[in-house]
């Protein structure tokens, strides 16, 4: 978003993904992987039907203290 189209994203205090496994399918991971360069702090929710190991990525760049809850 801010690369893209230079939006400050320092406010931003929650960000959600959802249908993230379309990032998978179509290559945008590295996208959104960027995203939390221009985010100082805040929470992330991640909304997936099917876990992929990428997610483990962002666990370990961004998303500090992380749990999964499955249904």
């Amino acid at each position: 978003i801010m690369y893209l189209n230079g939006i400050n994203l320092n406010n931003l205090q929650l960000c959600i993904v959802e249908d993230a496994e379309f990032l998978f399918k179509n290559n945008h991971f590295a996208e959104v992987t960027r995203t939390p360069e221009s985010i100082s702090k805040c929470q992330y929710l991640v909304f997936t039907t099917k876990y992929d190991t990428r997610f483990d990525r962002w666990r370990d760049s961004f998303m500090y203290n992380s749990q999964i809850v499955e249904l």
